[in-house]
């Protein structure tokens, strides 16, 4: 074996052990975030109806939008820095951070200062200064993760999921009648958490005094990586404002609650898979190619195994799901929740090969496919619920969408490194089958087995059920590899 090969080989080990551990971190990053969310919104519910739901989603649509000012950097810093080190990427980090810094401040004055004007500008202005703290945090723990420690991503978003939903529920009984307020500095107090945590979490592997990146570092950095993020951040915090504002908080609300379970879900799981980025980042010769692919499959395995049962029990149990969470189950949540849940599952399937082709250099490709494809989308949701007023439009615009750009990313991949069917090929496809199949049926079976004298007890039972009979099966075939057909050249 030549010295490269020994290189690659302990890169090759380096990525896997990132996803290994940012996977066991997914774990408890899922429960925690799904348990709180499905806690909160239920609360919400209960409280004010569908419409608090809906104040509350205002206001993280707003927090999203801003994070959509990323533009990519937080990738772009992940890719940069496996490849080229911290030292090279100092004085970006030092830019974006005096940017961070202008922006929290700037909204923080707005907030100020838009008291006389309503009742709706200082908390719009205080959740925008809360997205601008996320964001440093991201840039800051873009360091972490560009050293193969993407794990500390998903340990900070549990931080804030959960000082936020603690800190939600004690200010609404403080400024009950004003929701908005309660929610605004809710946000703003985690955000700031978080960012402080992130800080410690870096402290002495970057100095902050230095030079700065000029106009033209910054642009290069973000190159192909901003009109992507862009993208990919902005669909659902715009689709969820263009419900607000053509069909009211009801509406919204329902589309809130259909989506939170399916979207957490799936983001818990797949930002594991960051880990791939600045792995094979410096995997980029020909000769390299066999060893991209068993990655690759090993991660549309990983998905399969943890994102498949968990939807599909979410969506046979929806009723049930909805009756406990917030008292009562409609047809419309149902058939929302069942939509998007197969959306979203066809779109986990692709993250590996999204996160690939940004690490291969494609980014531009993808990111301009990504942007035409989410406005699209936009422009048909907003036309249809004009024309409709339906509350199913927008969660069928969505789900539609994501699937759309999973096949988006399969399609370049082939097209330009020809990744897919080498990918497929590495898959053992009669047991996953087996295995979807499995889940499916234990599901089907205990919705149609009575559990249990109440709706929680039921749900209860279901989801322990679950978890005995699937969690170590699931465990097992991750750690053996038991989707992944071995070939000669699997070093690994």
């Amino acid at each position: 074996m030549t010295k490269s090969d020994m290189s690659t080989a302990g890169l090759e080990q380096k990525t896997r052990r990132n996803m290994k551990r940012s996977q066991i971190i997914v774990f408890a990053a899922f429960s925690t975030n799904a348990g709180l969310n499905f806690f909160l919104l239920g609360v919400l519910a209960r409280q004010g109806g569908l419409e608090l739901v809906g104040h509350w989603a205002f206001l993280n649509a707003i927090q999203s939008t801003m994070l959509i000012a990323d533009f990519g950097v937080t990738n772009a810093l992940t890719f940069r820095i496996g490849r080229d080190g911290v030292p090279a990427l100092e004085p970006v980090l030092r830019a974006m951070m005096l940017i961070g810094a202008v922006t929290v401040g700037l909204s923080l004055l707005l907030a100020l200062l838009g008291r006389p004007l309503g009742d709706i500008l200082t908390p719009v202005m205080l959740t925008a200064a809360a997205g601008g703290l996320q964001l440093g945090s991201n840039w800051l723990i873009a360091i972490r993760m560009g050293q193969h420690e993407q794990y500390w991503f998903n340990v900070k978003t549990v931080l804030r999921v959960i000082i936020q939903t603690v800190l939600a529920l004690s200010l609404l009984r403080l400024f009950s009648d004003s929701p908005m307020t309660a929610f605004s500095w809710a946000l703003l107090s985690a955000g700031a958490i978080e960012a402080l945590f992130a800080a410690g979490i870096v402290r002495g592997q970057w100095r902050l005094r230095g030079p700065l990146a000029r106009g033209a570092a910054l642009q290069d950095l973000v190159r192909g990586f901003g009109l992507l993020s862009l993208s990919m951040r902005g669909l659902q915090p715009l689709s969820q404002l263009i419900v607000s504002a053509m069909a009211g908080a009801s509406v919204l609300g329902v589309f809130t609650v259909a989506a939170r379970a399916p979207i957490v879900i799936s983001q818990s799981v797949s930002e594991a898979l960051r880990a791939l980025l600045p792995g094979l980042a410096r995997m980029t010769d020909l000769s390299e190619r066999a060893r991209v692919h068993t990655l690759l499959a090993d991660g549309m395995a990983g998905q399969i195994v943890l994102v498949f049962p968990a939807l599909s029990a979410l969506a046979i149990h929806a009723p049930l799901v909805f009756a406990v969470w917030l008292g009562e189950s409609t047809a419309s949540l149902e058939l929302a929740l069942l939509v998007l849940a197969v959306g979203v599952f066809v779109a986990c399937l692709s993250v590996p090969h999204f996160w690939a082709l940004q690490a291969l250099d494609a980014t531009v490709s993808l990111s301009r496919l990504t942007f035409a494809r989410v406005a699209i989308s936009l422009g048909l949701g907003a036309l249809l619920l004009a024309l409709l007023g339906s509350a199913l439009v927008m969660p069928m615009i969505y789900a539609v969408s994501v699937a759309a750009g999973s096949a988006i990313v399969f399609w370049l991949s082939h097209a330009r490194f020809g990744l897919f069917l080498p990918c497929l090929a590495h898959l053992h496809w009669g047991r996953i089958a087996v295995y979807m199949a499995g889940a499916l049926v234990l599901n089907i079976g205990l919705a149609r087995w009575p559990l249990g004298s109440t709706e929680v007890l039921q749900l209860g039972v279901i989801a322990l059920v679950n978890m005995i009979a699937l969690g170590p099966v699931a465990l097992w075939i991750t750690k053996h590899r038991a989707f992944s057909i071995r070939k000669g050249h699997d070093h690994a």
